[in-house]
């Protein structure tokens, strides 16, 4: 279960142009603290992979986009609706806040 490589290329159609909630982690290669990341990330996909798209965007291949949403800081997570940033996550914090806001989300959607 993998995550979709966001590029400049395909990141208005799985980014903007997407009618679910989508996840965006911003990391790079030499960042330890995405690294300590992504298993965790790996759960939450598989709890909410019915219902949230997640993709993982290189900040230093891709920079132009980190810079577009004012990505500066390692990890970065950013969620989108619709084609807005609806909330976002930087640097350390507690991976439970990640399903926390994604519940919200969800049970908001289904009232």
């Amino acid at each position: 279960m993998s995550f979709i490589n966001l590029t400049t290329q395909n990141f208005e159609k799985y980014v903007l142009h997407n009618d679910q909630i989508v996840v965006v982690e911003f990391y790079a290669e030499w960042s330890g603290v995405s690294h300590i990341l992504l298993p965790a990330l790996r759960g939450i996909k598989s709890k909410f992979r019915k219902q949230v798209m997640f993709g993982r965007l290189d900040i230093d291949k891709e920079n132009d986009i980190a810079e577009k949403y004012g990505v500066f800081e390692l990890p970065t997570i950013l969620i989108f609706r619709d084609s807005h940033v609806i909330d976002s996550l930087h640097g350390i914090f507690a991976h439970s806040l990640i399903e926390d806001k994604l519940n919200r989300l969800i049970n908001a959607d289904e009232l």
